[in-house]
């Protein structure tokens, strides 16, 4: 049986006041914006991330390049679809949140540039990627439909880039990434993300990590729009809210009221065995005393 839950704070997701966020640097991609899609290299994972009657079974990526000498600039440009986090060894690159930002990707596909000399080192460097839905492979049943989006296709990522170090330019390029499940079971922006901690290689994003027995990565199809830099304010936590109060709390289940209706996620402290279970629920409202309000839009069991 699990102990109560002691909720801390709601990180608050919101546009940037103008003062706090840049425009997007135009970098390598400049050059090939509006070229054909087969000039671009996308990768995904061999398996299919959506098999009937199966588990949704989600990639994570990794990839090591070697400084040899200290680093005087590096910049990388990443489009990954429909959401992406980069890290490089073991430090999250930038703050944006649930990027890139969601467009008619038949259209147009943002990608973002990003200044990271200062995540370099000299030796092997290990570069590692989370990939998610977003809209851009929805697969959630909701009245807005985005589940038959004519874009719609397994996720996705494309980046290029360079470092100079030591004299010498290195090219940062979509190939040689490795990949694996990932510990993200399921993902969606209307249904929630499993997340299954035990499932999560040790030190993954770190230099020493033996990645001989992961997959190769593979070159796929470029979705359709025309990839252009992202120069549109971002989305990024501008906050932290504590709990107002507590409605609901017994052994099992807390039902805890925030003063602002916002967008964000919650971060809580849980010491439980590995495989403890813990369910995080959200809602507008609230139906009585000890329970949240279902509200209809969207199928499943973890809106």
């Amino acid at each position: 049986m699990a102990r109560k839950l002691n909720a801390l704070t709601r990180r608050h997701f919101l546009g940037a006041s103008a003062a706090a966020w840049g425009m997007s640097k135009v970098g390598p991609y400049s050059e090939i914006l509006g070229e054909k899609d087969d000039q671009q290299i996308w990768l995904t994972c061999p398996w299919q991330q959506d098999e009937p009657d199966q588990p949704e079974r989600k990639p994570i990526f990794r990839k090591t390049v070697t400084v040899d000498g200290s680093v005087e600039s590096a910049a990388i440009d990443i489009c990954g679809l429909g959401h992406y986090e980069l890290y490089i060894n073991g430090t999250r690159v930038g703050d944006r949140q649930l990027e890139p930002a969601f467009t008619d990707y038949d259209k147009r596909v943002h990608y973002t540039t990003y200044d990271i000399s200062p995540y370099l080192t000299s030796g092997e460097n290990v570069f590692a990627l989370y990939l998610g839905r977003g809209r851009y492979n929805m697969n959630t049943v909701s009245v807005w439909v985005f589940e038959k989006s004519p874009w719609r296709e397994q996720c996705r990522f494309t980046l290029s880039g360079e470092i100079a170090a030591g004299g010498k330019s290195i090219p940062l390029e979509a190939t040689g990434w490795r990949c694996t499940e990932s510990p993200i079971f399921r993902d969606s922006m209307y249904g929630g993300e499993g997340f299954d901690a035990r499932k999560e290689p040790k030190n993954w994003k770190t230099s020493g990590f033996d990645d001989t027995a992961w997959d190769e990565a593979v070159e796929t199809n470029a979705p359709k729009g025309e990839l252009q830099t992202a120069d549109i304010e971002p989305i990024r936590i501008v906050d932290e809210l504590p709990v107002l109060r507590t409605i609901f709390s017994d052994a099992t289940r807390a039902v805890f009221e925030f003063p602002d209706m916002l967008a964000g996620n919650v971060r809580i402290r849980v010491n439980e065995p590995a495989g403890t279970r813990i369910h995080i629920r959200y809602t507008e409202l609230c139906e009585g005393t000890n329970a949240i309000c279902e509200q209809g839009h969207v199928s499943g069991d973890y809106f």
